[in-house]
């Protein structure tokens, strides 16, 4: 449940730096206008094939702060919205165009999707699925699938404005 993961992130392992988890097939955390937002200093890695992050169109997925990096393997991703009154959005995170409906990598942060599905996510802004802005920014994509996905600005798929972008083995559509 989106209870249970925002607990292991924030909650009584907020001294360990590093968290590994992993989401029984079937699982499905809905978010209700919420993000999950990964802290800086964590190094998360959510193993969930089979199980499915649903932002019913209210939020980006996930937000990945400086200083943090997320892992996610087998993953997916869908219905995420990023809208122009992102309150979710780290303070050092400038965006006038609300990008990344599926996850924003935000400067200084540093995200791995391994064969992850991301679909039906939206932006107002660039990058419908995913956003990687700031310096020292990184998203490395591998055998992943982007599909159905959106932005009113540049980039339905994936929008890079500054950092590191590795895509392999992608399907984009």
């Amino acid at each position: 449940s989106f209870a249970a993961l925002a607990d292991a992130l924030t909650g009584s392992s907020q001294n360990q730096p590093e968290i590994e988890l992993v989401l029984p097939p079937g699982t499905v955390i809905t978010l209700h206008g919420f993000p999950i937002v990964m802290p800086s200093g964590r190094n998360v890695t959510i193993h969930g094939t089979g199980a499915f992050v649903d932002g019913q169109g209210a939020c980006s997925l996930f937000i990945v702060s400086a200083g943090a990096r997320l892992t996610l393997v087998g993953l997916e991703l869908t219905a995420g919205h990023a809208a122009a009154s992102n309150q979710w959005l780290p303070a050092a995170h400038s965006l006038s165009n609300a990008g990344g409906g599926a996850m924003v990598v935000s400067s200084g942060a540093a995200a791995d999707l391994l064969g992850c599905t991301i679909s039906r996510c939206s932006a107002v802004g660039d990058g419908g699925a995913m956003l990687v802005t700031g310096a020292g920014s990184m998203l490395r994509a591998l055998d992943c699938v982007i599909s159905g996905c959106s932005a009113s600005g540049t980039g339905g798929g994936v929008h890079a404005n500054a950092g590191t972008l590795y895509l392999e083995r992608m399907a984009v559509s």
